[in-house]
């Protein structure tokens, strides 16, 4: 391993976050060092939205974006990733398409 990260997590379907979970995702962004991009999908739901990009904002980091169009998301980590890496990512976020 090379020390670098780049996390694809995909929410959708996840309707809210309890406090103790918000709290310890916020601990671990921002004491995460070795991510160097991080995209997390979303459904369009205004509250989960709205509670996300508020983890993140306050997690910090331009390197880290969230989405609730997964090609978007792809897009956001393309720079990120090798050709065999783009791959596995595509098949990540079109699993959940294909098991809806």
């Amino acid at each position: 391993m090379n020390g670098r990260m780049v996390l694809a997590t995909d929410w959708r379907g996840m309707r809210l976050l309890d406090r103790e979970t918000t709290e310890f995702l916020l601990q671990i962004m921002r004491s995460d060092e070795g991510v160097e991009a991080q995209v997390v999908l979303i459904d369009e739901s205004a509250l989960m939205g709205l509670q996300i990009r508020r983890l993140f904002r306050d997690g910090g980091g331009e390197h880290r974006a969230v989405f609730d169009d997964p090609e978007l998301a792809e897009r956001f980590l393309m720079p990120y990733l090798d050709p065999m890496e783009r791959v596995a990512l595509r098949n990540f976020i079109t699993s959940y398409e294909e098991a809806a």
